[in-house]
């Protein structure tokens, strides 16, 4: 008996865990759109995500203490594809940077190069 109260406790947690892990994911993706009303966010985190505007408000405010596994998928899903964008938004970021680097370079070098040296 005590054994099923305990395998019950560590369960009631681990469901616990998966809820605060898909709030946090939900917001995450939901600063990127801060400047923006919680009601357009939340509409456009339903699209991202595939779940309804309801289920992504009980997420966002953490209504459900334990939430179903397929939305759980679902979010974790969303988060992979929202943080791979990121990650080429990042890399395209630094593309356009290193060449602004180069170009700064080449026409710094051109004026030192139009002075002759002493």
């Amino acid at each position: 008996m005590v054994r099923e109260k305990f395998s019950a406790e560590k369960e009631k947690m681990n469901a616990a865990a998966f809820s605060d892990q898909a709030q946090l994911m939900i917001k995450n993706m939901a600063k990127l759109e801060e400047d923006k009303s919680l009601k357009v966010v939340f509409g456009s985190l339903a699209r991202k995500t595939g779940l309804n505007e309801g289920q992504v408000k009980r997420l966002y405010y953490s209504e459900w203490k334990v939430i179903p596994v397929h939305i759980y998928m679902q979010v974790a899903k969303a988060y992979r594809k929202f943080n791979d964008l990121a990650i080429q938004n990042m890399q395209h970021k630094e593309m356009i940077l290193q060449q602004r680097i180069e170009q700064v370079s080449k026409e710094i070098e051109h004026v030192f190069h139009q002075f002759p040296s002493a």
